[in-house]
């Protein structure tokens, strides 16, 4: 809800039992992930809202619809620390279909792969796409867009100036992915947005991989709050113990938890409580596959973490890096009503669903027709580029056939490119990729106009 004088004395009656509560939860297995512990606890919820959470007989009015838990285990809905739901391909409304029954309730994101094809007037489009759906979405402005050095061509460029304007969108919840490089080469556009976000007192999310030493503490003075990337968990326990808050990523293309969850089982216990999870890029078929958010939960049991831990993980500790665990993160009165329902935290099979406050799903699917919005040409016009051919992905040299010295990249690991000269042939003045020297293709098209 929309805080308004009227509906906040509406919830403080609820919350007293003046008012009826509109739904209550019964026979539940309370997952309190603020005390570390587990225990018999009915759920009260006015309209979206958690009301109480205990004993809540005097909250039953004649209309109060009650939904019986049959001792399962009340979770939290999951949150995903760090993600691009763009590249699972699906738009807003079909990711909310495949993740929500996971128990995945809300994201936080930066919309950008949006924002790179149709600006602030997508964006917008994409918010309202949001409202209807029952994934939440925590936004932060992209620290400046397009991301590359030298700069690139996207559809709208996120400068120090659009900060000033967008940081202060009721949308916003800080700034999205600070990549270190950008902060340490002084980049004018990234240190004005951190520098808007102080004023707004908003937190400023960090991209750091590999950061160690004298390069992460230069970033670190510039007020970044957690980071969503480390090659190993030596990575993870420096940054840790230099206070950040730290997230451990399994996406479809890195797969780190296992390593990186080495920090809390090998190295410090402690260090779990600070803690969270993101899946960063993942696909469709990964999703159907394997679960989502609920899936690094049973992985990160099997590595040996407790499961209250693993779901404080997936909660409550994502809640409080990004400072919104005044909204999410818990079932505590005052919070929004995301409530899994769990067979076993062992297992952790999500069975049922509900987010702000109503049943969406059940037994893998949603309980009911969520029909994707009509949306406008900015959303779906064409590419503005000339349709290509083979010819244009042809790499001409001025050498009628022999040898070109070509550049190439030399993969190392997720994070690290470095330079590779290769000798290729020419072919009538064509150079020719080699699979065996391991060289391909690689094109951008230029498609905004």
């Amino acid at each position: 809800m929309k805080q308004t004088m009227t509906n906040l004395k509406q919830l403080i009656r609820a919350g007293r039992g003046i008012v009826p509560a509109h739904t209550v939860i019964v026979n539940g297995n309370l997952v309190n992930v603020m005390t570390s512990e587990i225990y018999k606890a009915d759920v009260a919820i006015y309209e979206d809202t958690i009301v109480a959470v205990g004993e809540v007989k005097d909250y039953i009015g004649e209309d109060t619809k009650v939904i019986d838990a049959d001792n399962k285990y009340l979770v939290p809905g999951l949150i995903d620390g760090h993600i691009h739901s763009e590249c699972s391909k699906l738009s807003i409304t079909s990711f909310a279909k495949a993740v929500v029954p996971c128990g995945t309730t809300s994201m936080i994101s930066g919309l950008d792969e949006y924002i790179s094809v149709s600006g602030l007037e997508g964006l917008n489009e994409i918010f309202e796409e949001v409202k209807a759906s029952p994934l939440k979405v925590f936004w932060g402005a992209p620290y400046k867009t397009p991301y590359t050095f030298p700069q690139s061509t996207v559809s709208y460029n996120f400068t120090k100036e659009v900060h000033e304007n967008v940081q202060k969108w009721p949308e916003c919840f800080g700034v999205w992915e600070t990549v270190r490089e950008a902060v340490t080469e002084e980049d004018e556009n990234t240190l004005g947005a951190i520098v808007e976000a102080s004023k707004n007192r908003l937190p400023v999310f960090g991209c750091a991989p590999m950061a160690r030493g004298k390069e992460l503490n230069g970033y670190l003075c510039s007020g970044v709050r957690l980071d969503h990337e480390s090659y190993d968990h030596e990575e993870v326990v420096e940054k840790m113990r230099k206070g950040m808050h730290m997230l451990i990523r399994e996406s479809s293309v890195t797969h780190f938890l296992k390593e990186n969850i080495r920090a809390v089982t090998e190295v410090n216990p402690y260090l779990a409580r600070r803690v969270s999870f993101c899946t960063d890029d993942v696909t469709a078929t990964d999703v159907l596959e394997k679960g989502h958010l609920d899936n690094l939960v049973r992985l990160a049991i099997k590595e040996g973490v407790e499961p209250m831990t693993a779901i404080q993980m997936a909660t409550i500790n994502s809640a409080e890096a990004y400072r919104i665990d005044h909204l999410v993160g818990s079932i505590s009165p005052g919070r929004i009503a995301d409530i899994l329902f769990v067979d076993d935290i062992n297992t952790f099979n999500v069975e049922k669903v509900i987010t702000n406050g109503k049943l969406v799903a059940e037994n893998g699917r949603l309980s009911y027709e969520l029909r994707a919005p009509k949306r406008s040409s900015v959303l779906t016009s064409q590419l503005k580029c000339k349709k290509t051919t083979k010819e244009d992905f042809e790499y001409k040299v001025d050498i009628k056939d022999g040898k070109a010295k070509v550049l190439s990249m030399n993969v190392k690991g997720p994070f690290v490119r470095k330079r590779r000269d290769v000798v290729l042939d020419v072919k009538d003045g064509i150079v020719q990729p080699d699979i065996n020297k391991d060289v391909l293709m690689v094109s951008v098209l230029e498609r905004f106009g």
